[in-house]
């Protein structure tokens, strides 16, 4: 438990991804940020270091499902810029964790999932294990309290409307039609013949 002024943050330790994943949790239990461990219509994937299938689908079901339907959960990131979703819709839509699929199908679905070889994974297990410092440049060195900036703000402060939250990003302007050429063709017609001919940004017709 992390004190945040008047509030409380609860840690939620949720291993799986790898064995030091936790999920951050007011103790207003309105909202939680759960890491790359359960992610928005997914989960993260077990095959790090420390990573395990089975413990990720016991403490999501009951560390992070048993929070409220309308608790809102922040996942640590989106490959499709989504950023916020709720126990509700994850507990009842994700297609790994949540439904009706039990652990045997969620383990069975990571261990056959064969995703690409993480990029520098003997370097990359160590840092973790350090606290991101690499080997052979000494301790990390803990920032003095009088540099540290003031708490002005904490998490109960966050007024979040989930309907405007979970809307999509606004899609991109289709880009102008290109301009018309200038050389516009004659137009006929039974009774008479239209030339068309361009003045300034309209065309003119002129009869024969």
């Amino acid at each position: 438990m992390i004190a945040l002024g008047e509030r409380n943050l609860l840690l939620r330790n949720i291993p799986g991804h790898t064995d030091g994943c936790l999920t951050y949790a007011p103790d207003d239990r309105s909202m939680a940020f759960t890491g790359d461990c359960l992610l928005i219509r997914g989960s993260g994937r077990t095959d790090f270091q420390g990573g395990n299938p089975h413990s990720m689908h016991r403490l999501v079901q009951g560390q992070i499902f048993t929070l409220p339907d309308d608790c809102l959960l922040y996942p640590a990131h989106d490959y499709r810029g989504l950023t916020i979703t709720s126990v509700h819709e994850e507990r009842r839509f994700n297609p790994r964790l949540g439904g009706e699929g039990g652990e045997i199908d969620f383990t069975g679905y990571m261990k056959n999932l064969r995703p690409a070889h993480p990029k520098k994974p003997e370097v990359a297990g160590p840092a973790d294990l350090q606290c991101g410092q690499p080997e052979g440049e000494g301790e990390v060195d803990p920032i003095p309290a009088r540099d540290r900036a003031p708490l002005r703000r904490s998490f109960a402060d966050l007024a979040i409307s989930p309907a405007a939250c979970c809307a999509r990003p606004p899609k991109p302007a289709r880009p102008k039609a290109a301009a018309r050429s200038s050389a516009l063709p004659n137009i006929r017609s039974d009774r008479c013949r239209f030339l068309a001919r361009r003045r300034g940004s309209g065309a003119t017709l002129f009869r024969r």
